[in-house]
């Protein structure tokens, strides 16, 4: 019995080693420094990972457990117009096009992350 349960927690402990290194963390600002003007959408997803609010023009990232939000804008055609990266180390940097942040679309995507403390 006590060799079994001795065998699980080995086991147990190499699936969480290996989820933890195939987890890439995809928000980082190294990252949002390679979207570029005119980039298709698919290319910013690929680069920053899936957002967590789509809509027709705007899309934002957001981690709140290390306070980094991330807004990239598209024009008709779905290609990159803007960006827009804050984090508490650089502030912000970038800004919406013609520096109205009140743009925006409908919304097409919303994910909520929610997270219980017990």
């Amino acid at each position: 019995m006590r060799r079994s349960v001795t065998l699980a927690s080995i086991g147990l402990v190499g699936v969480v080693i290996m989820m933890g290194l195939g987890c890439e963390q995809k928000l980082t600002y190294q990252r949002y420094e390679l979207i570029h003007m005119g980039q298709e959408q698919l290319g910013v997803e690929k680069t920053l990972g899936e957002p967590v609010v789509k809509m027709t023009d705007q899309w934002t990232w957001n981690d709140s457990d290390r306070s980094i939000t991330a807004h990239v804008w598209f024009n008709q055609e779905g290609k990159v117009l803007a960006k827009q990266w804050f984090d508490p180390k650089r502030g912000m940097v970038g800004g919406p096009p013609g520096g109205d942040a009140t743009q925006g679309g409908e919304v097409i995507q919303q994910k909520t992350k929610i997270m219980v403390v017990q």
